[in-house]
């Protein structure tokens, strides 16, 4: 053989040496790297024990449990069935779940206590759950066409109790990342083309009943949580300076719903739809933020026996936004809060019983509150002993009034502002710290609103006439038609002021 042959030949030898490696040696996962990270995610809500059983490349996990004490109130979860973990050729693991199982979950009280219980059935086709990667980052794909759970019974201090619920949830699919040792990440992103709940509950004493039904579609979700390792044996106080932490976001499309109540041999039924809708929320020990957000939501109620057209209001949009510090700070820490319903109508059947004459503008309602501040805790608030014994929780230092709109029935209020608190003058307000700042408001079509309900006879003309006689203590006219504004303003000294005239 030449040496000219030889680079030529390289390639294909490698090759060949390669493919005669025996599959198993390249793999990067054991079946119990898998199985080992599959019991850690679930250690923040309890220990974890099973049978475990190795039969070539699977390994078998039977008689899983689940068990946590709190305060002296202990829980134990069981799971019926076995779930598998199959070393595959190409490194990765196969975790297989059984057709139908059943979980099983009783808590005991302190000081043994009456017990309460609660059965659980889980049913599956065609899922399929792949982990790849290497110990301590772990990679979990999965899709299940069909999936459901089942509440099969409970009890509640020893009672039985009747009800009955299922969720049902249609072509899951997505993945989640595992990773960590003491602190463990696990990021996940899924997604469902329909979610519904069937459930139906009666109240033992009354005889009262509740069923409900509920559809939600196009579903998308993303997480990630960070766990402490030992997170189910800590106090609040210890899981949020360990590093705990959840951020997670949700979007949906059309949802239907449908409520029936009885109560007394009487029914009341609520239906309602939204078109879409979003939600986010993180917490960690530095702050926690929650926002929502619903579009195009219709909400109509009955009661059974009244030969009347439903009630109904239709709303084009309501958010919730809240963020609030958690932590314990030497300095001031941004807060938030913010709300709205836009575009709230109600059906002419409401009007009609309000306003049959029309006299009323019908435009659609707005209430809007935007509120940021800067403050700051001056205890962990997570300690429950220094909660007991602190006389001052925190301080807050700016808050302003980013927008405020209130517009009903052709009557429009809006306004803005900012004041700054000194801490150190707690007398000027009773115990509340001292305000510096002002607000503007502007009220449009108030006076005609005003007027439209006296005639109406809603408002009694001498509280009409005292109404106006007082808004012109408080307002002066604006710019437009029928429109008052007025700055409300505390002054460095503590005086309350109305468009310059002190009224404290």
């Amino acid at each position: 053989m030449t040496t000219s042959l030889l680079p030529r030949m390289r390639k294909p030898v490698l090759a060949l040496a390669l493919a005669a490696i025996p599959a198993q040696a390249v793999a990067e996962l054991s079946a119990r790297d898998v199985w080992e990270a599959f019991s850690k995610q679930l250690t923040p809500y309890g220990q974890m024990q099973a049978d475990l059983a190795q039969a070539g490349p699977t390994l078998t996990a039977r008689a899983i449990t689940l068990s946590t004490e709190i305060e002296g109130i202990r829980s134990e979860t069981a799971l019926s069935g076995a779930i598998s973990f199959r070393e595959n050729a190409d490194g990765t693991v196969s975790i297989q779940f059984p057709a139908q199982m059943t979980a099983t979950l009783n808590v005991t009280g302190a000081t043994g206590g009456a017990s309460s219980s609660a059965s659980y059935a889980f049913s599956q086709q065609g899922m399929e759950v792949t982990a790849s990667g290497e110990p301590g980052r772990i990679t979990h794909d999965f899709s299940a066409p069909q999936m459901s759970y089942t509440l099969q019974g409970m009890t509640a201090d020893g009672t039985p109790m009747g009800g009955t619920m299922q969720l049902d949830l249609t072509n899951t699919a997505g993945s989640w990342l595992s990773a960590g040792e003491t602190l463990t990440e696990v990021t996940a992103d899924y997604t469902i083309d329909a979610l519904s709940v069937d459930a139906a509950f009666t109240d033992p004493a009354t005889n009262g009943e509740i069923k409900f039904t509920a559809q939600m579609d196009a579903v998308a979700a993303q997480s990630t949580n960070t766990i402490p390792d030992g997170m189910q044996s800590m106090s609040p106080q210890a899981i949020f300076a360990s590093g705990f932490g959840i951020t997670g976001q949700m979007q949906y499309g059309p949802v239907s719903y449908a409520a029936d109540v009885t109560s007394k041999g009487q029914i009341y039924q609520l239906l309602g739809n939204i078109a879409q809708g979003s939600a986010s929320v993180s917490l960690d020990g530095d702050q926690v933020r929650y926002a929502v957000t619903s579009e195009d939501m219709t909400v109509a109620g009955r009661m059974s026996g009244l030969p009347l057209p439903p009630l109904e209001v239709q709303l084009e949009r309501s958010s919730f936004d809240l963020r609030m510090p958690l932590a314990q700070t030497d300095t001031a820490r941004d807060f938030g809060l913010g709300m709205a319903l836009e575009g709230f109508t109600v059906n002419d059947f409401i009007w009609s019983m309000l306003d049959p004459t029309r006299q009323l503008p019908r435009d659609p309602a707005t209430v809007a509150l935007d509120l940021k501040g800067t403050g700051n805790w001056l205890i962990d608030i997570f300690d429950t002993e220094a909660l007991e014994n602190t006389t001052s929780l925190g301080k807050i230092e700016t808050l302003s009034l980013e927008a405020l709109e209130i517009s009903i029935a052709g009557a429009s209020l809006t306004g803005d502002g900012a004041f700054t608190f000194d801490n150190d003058d707690l007398a000027s307000f009773g115990g509340v710290p001292r305000p510096q700042g002002s607000v503007d408001l502007a009220l449009t079509g108030g006076i005609t609103l005003l007027d439209t309900l006296t005639a109406m006879n809603v408002v009694p003309q001498q509280q009409a006439l005292g109404i106006k006689a007082l808004s012109g203590l408080f307002t002066k006219p604006g710019s437009g038609p029928d429109t008052l504004t007025s700055r409300i303003e505390i002054d460095p000294t503590g005086r309350v002021l109305a468009n310059g005239q002190q009224i404290r």
